[in-house]
């Protein structure tokens, strides 16, 4: 290595930037302010509901509960509905279900080959 010694050289004076730091004194602090939240740290809901038939009488119980920006609500809600209530619901949820599933069918029969095309009779 001695026979290729290192030259080091400094920029020339013209081309150096001159940067200055700021003097500040030892007793100085700068406070600096937290940001506004524009959504809490922590929030949540939860939803509960349960309908059921008894001796010809539809009950229905519900509780909501929420947590946002820091205000805790709670609702609940407990009543009855006419009779034949519960059977009219789950029959158009069933409605409802069939429906969809019948559309999803319909849209994955291009998948089957055989639901395409109609077969050819060969006699």
């Amino acid at each position: 290595m001695s026979t290729y010694p290192m030259a080091t050289c400094k920029p020339p004076a013209s081309t150096r930037r001159a940067t200055a730091m700021p003097v500040v004194g030892r007793d100085a602090h700068e406070v600096l302010g937290l940001p506004a939240r524009d959504r809490p740290f922590v929030s949540f809901r939860y939803s509960y509901t349960k309908l059921s038939s008894q001796a010809g009488k539809t009950r229905l119980r519900s509780r909501k509960a929420r947590l946002e920006q820091g205000n805790l609500s709670i609702e609940s809600l407990d009543g009855e509905l006419p009779t034949g209530a519960l059977n009219q619901g789950l029959g158009e949820m069933q409605r409802q279900v069939f429906e969809h599933a019948v559309t999803m069918m319909r849209s994955m029969s291009w998948f089957v080959p055989a639901l395409r095309w109609p077969r050819c009779a060969r006699h």
